[in-house]
């Protein structure tokens, strides 16, 4: 039995958002739909059982430090082959204390916690070094992300096995009935889309993103979704408003929606300023058939090629909106990126994915 559990604040399935949450369930269908037998850990209000496409679902009452002792507990009298350990270490290090096999840990972000709190950082950083030398092995979702732990815990090479991010692209994909139900419905009429789906906060760079649209004129329409800050936080924040004033702001979308806000774009955007370590959401639209203008930066660079999309300089709201404009002004270029980007998403399909984890697992 394959076991993954990760972050314990979002009950699975996370329809409304959680990146680290839908990786986690995503690849446990992959790993299904080979026959394996595979089960995802999750937070709930009470014990109990139930089942998304193919994977049994255990929930756990708790959080945080009580989730993870539990999770020890249950998961061991289970016996599974692999605990893949999704972003918290410390639940691998409880792992290995209790002999309850061997542990794979897929890490996005190379910080230990409270990593910002200058009086707790020396101790907070022992801890998380410890908890990480405990994983059988360590699994960054870039050639970016491997570079950023490497280098930041002094850790040997290896104990890092590269496991991407994934995309399902059989969900994810080219069409035009959804494009034009969407575009109908969000009242789009023939204008060029740019669209962003994550989290507003400068970090994410949502204010370049309204910068670079306020130079674009009236044939731009700007189309952004997600939550104010974190995943499972509701309310309005001042870039949402200012989202609100000239472009359209739909919240959190139920992850349904994705594949038809996608299609309904001519253009993707991801604007990350710092700690892009993959950028599922640009992978996602381009197995949708639509090329992505990201920055410079992180692990953007090995998922947006230049086949697939256009590069602008970090923080420049001025370049990203000279590149769109550029796009809007040569519809050819946008074709051969469209091909471009579909084709690049299928790089990372789940079905891949699953079968560097199996080759990640069977090496343990």
């Amino acid at each position: 039995m394959i076991v993954h559990v990760g972050p314990s604040a979002l009950r699975l399935p996370a329809r409304f958002g959680g990146a680290v949450e839908r990786r986690m369930l995503e690849l446990a269908e992959a790993q299904a739909r080979n026959g394996e037998q595979v089960m995802v850990y999750s937070t709930a209000s009470e014990d109990g059982w139930g089942e998304h496409r193919g994977v049994r679902i255990r929930y756990l009452s708790g959080s945080g430090a009580d989730f993870a002792l539990r999770f020890v507990h249950d998961a061991g009298r289970r016996r599974p082959r692999v605990i893949h350990v999704h972003n918290r270490a410390e639940i691998a290090w409880l792992a290995k204390a209790a002999g309850s096999g061997p542990t794979l840990l897929s890490c996005d972000y190379h910080f230990e916690p409270w990593h910002s709190r200058a009086a707790l950082r020396g101790m907070s950083k022992a801890a998380w070094r410890r908890c990480l030398a405990a994983c059988d092995a360590i699994a960054p979702v870039s050639d970016y992300c491997l570079r950023a732990h490497t280098a930041y815990w002094n850790l040997p090479g290896s104990r890092f096995r590269l496991v991407p991010n994934g995309v399902d692209c059989a969900r994810f994909r080219p069409d035009e009935r959804l494009r034009a139900e969407w575009r109908d419905r969000l009242s789009l009429d023939g204008r060029f889309v740019m669209l962003y789906v994550g989290r507003l906060c400068e970090q994410k760079g949502t204010d370049l993103l309204i910068a670079a649209y306020r130079r674009l004129g009236p044939r731009t329409a700007l189309v952004a979704a997600g939550p104010c800050g974190r995943f499972g936080r509701t309310g309005v924040s001042p870039l949402a408003m200012q989202l609100e004033a000239g472009g359209r702001y739909l919240a959190a979308l139920d992850d349904g929606d994705l594949p038809g806000l996608y299609n309904a774009c001519d253009l993707f955007v991801m604007p990350t300023r710092e700690l892009e370590m993959f950028g599922m959401a640009a992978v996602e639209a381009q197995a949708c058939g639509r090329p992505v203008a990201a920055s410079d930066h992180g692990g953007l660079r090995e998922t947006v090629p230049d086949s697939a999309g256009v590069r602008f300089r970090v923080g420049d709201a001025a370049d990203l909106a000279a590149r769109v404009a550029a796009l809007q002004d040569a519809p050819g270029r946008l074709r051969t990126l469209a091909a471009g980007a579909r084709e690049n998403a299928l790089r990372f399909d789940w079905p891949r994915v699953a079968q560097r984890c199996e080759e990640v697992y069977a090496a343990l």
